[in-house]
């Protein structure tokens, strides 16, 4: 069985977008009973923030307040920057976002005592590493922050 090495650069392509293209083969495929993708490199243009994951949802002096993240990729310092503009935009309580140098914790703190729901739909809370609601003036997550999400990239081949 004989084989052969094909390397298709998106660059190369006959007619379409650099994300969406067809290529016209150097050869000619005859009898071909599989295709095997060997290997695989593209851009890692996905966002570790996107709506679905990107809210805070926090009750300060018997209010409920709910904010958003921008999607984006973010890194740690770009994220817990972008939380306290936005916790501060929502309630002026004084909030900073910062990461605990040596346990690698998110931790949130504030003038006042607040109540973080992190376990509601769509927060932000996973991914700085909160597992449960928090209250008080200091929040630090159960676990380190994950900004490698998300783990998956799927392609379809035809």
């Amino acid at each position: 069985m004989s084989s052969n090495i094909l390397i298709i650069n998106s660059e190369d392509h006959a007619f379409g977008t650099s994300t969406n293209f067809t290529v016209k083969l150097p050869f000619i495929i005859e009898n071909a009973k599989s295709l095997t993708l060997k290997h695989f490199r593209g851009p890692n243009l996905m966002y570790n923030v996107s709506t679905s994951n990107n809210s805070i949802v926090f009750t300060a002096s018997s209010t409920q307040y709910t904010t958003t993240i921008n999607p984006g990729a973010y890194t740690s310092n770009t994220l817990l920057n972008a939380i306290t503009t936005a916790l501060n935009t929502t309630n002026n309580n004084s909030f900073a976002c910062t990461i605990n140098p040596t346990t690698y914790r998110t931790v949130i703190t504030c003038a006042a005592s607040v109540t973080f729901s992190w376990g509601q739909s769509g927060s932000i809370g996973g991914i700085l590493g909160f597992t449960a609601g928090t209250t008080g003036t200091t929040h630090t997550s159960q676990n380190a922050p994950d900004l490698a999400k998300p783990y998956y990239l799927y392609i379809t081949l035809p």
